[in-house]
């Protein structure tokens, strides 16, 4: 989902996508895979990568080993270092 009511999927507008101008899916089931999987994989850590169009998700709200981390933190870390 978005803030802007619009898809942003990194594959908008190519084969088998939706176009970046078209209204976003459900988020529901998408939203419960992920909750499932950090629940599955306690000791992982998992992060989900936000950007300034991102909405929040109240099923991904505190969730101990998912991080919501910034655009400009995850640009960064893979820019500069190598690790988390």
């Amino acid at each position: 989902p978005t803030t802007t009511g619009k898809f942003n999927n990194i594959y908008a507008d190519s084969e088998f996508y939706k176009a970046s101008s078209a209204t976003p899916t459900f988020a529901g089931n998408w939203a419960n895979q992920i909750v499932k999987i950090c629940k599955d994989f306690p000791k992982a850590k998992f992060y989900r990568v936000v950007g300034k169009t991102t909405a929040e998700v109240a099923a991904l709200i505190n969730i101990s080993n998912l991080t919501h981390m910034p655009l400009e933190d995850f640009l960064n870390r893979i820019n500069n270092t190598k690790e988390f």
